[in-house]
């Protein structure tokens, strides 16, 4: 009887020591194990984490904003070059398939590209051109050579780049005509530099007077 309460005695003791052992290792509130935490302290962090993702979502839209701004442009800019495109073929299809009302000063040569066609409307025009070949007169079914003076309302086909019309340098007015093609007005045949005081007046003619 006796060993038994003294090994109840010693267990005992081993329980009131561990009990106090561990209450002795909690950490005490306000210590820097277990600090205290205000109410200041946890908005501040509240804050600062919105603050933080607020700026990334700023961030994020911001970048989506340019993205979609520098998309914008540039789809812009390529319609702006089509655009471009497009009108220059219009031109280009508009300059030989309607007749535009060009006016010639005295004295200077306008050259024709292949295929063009002319009507000249008043005053006395020379075909020139850089070999022994001529046009062709399609009002009277004819080929005209070199030098020859051209008919008036005669619709006149140049089968070749390079050849063309001079003007009567001794007359006083300028002369019109109608062409359907490209063209350009030079000081002499074989020059590439356009005529300075050739006057042009591209005007698109449904019907000829």
């Amino acid at each position: 009887m006796r060993k038994l309460i003294i090994m109840f005695f010693v267990i005992g003791c081993v329980i009131l020591v561990q009990v106090g052992y561990g209450e002795t290792n909690q950490p005490q509130p306000g210590s820097a194990d277990d600090p205290l935490i205000t109410k200041g302290y946890v908005d501040q962090q509240m804050t600062l984490q919105i603050n933080s993702k607020t700026d990334q979502i700023r961030t994020e839209l911001n970048q989506m904003i340019l993205t979609n701004v520098t998309q914008s442009v540039q789809t812009e800019i390529t319609k702006q070059s089509q655009d471009q495109v497009l009108n220059f073929i219009n031109e280009q299809i508009a300059k030989n398939t309607t007749y535009q009302l060009v006016s010639v000063p005295p004295g200077q040569i306008i050259v024709f590209n292949g295929g063009a066609e002319v009507i000249v409307r008043a005053g006395k025009a020379v075909i020139v051109s850089p070999d022994k070949n001529g046009i062709s007169d399609l009002s009277d079914g004819t080929d005209k050579a070199p030098n020859t003076l051209v008919s008036n309302n005669h619709l006149l086909l140049f089968p070749r780049t390079g050849r063309g019309l001079q003007i009567d340098s001794n007359q006083k007015s300028v002369t019109p005509m109608l062409v359907r093609g490209t063209f350009e007005i030079r000081n002499s045949l074989i020059s590439s530099t356009p005529a300075p005081t050739a006057t042009t007046i591209p005007s698109p003619v449904t019907t000829i007077q």
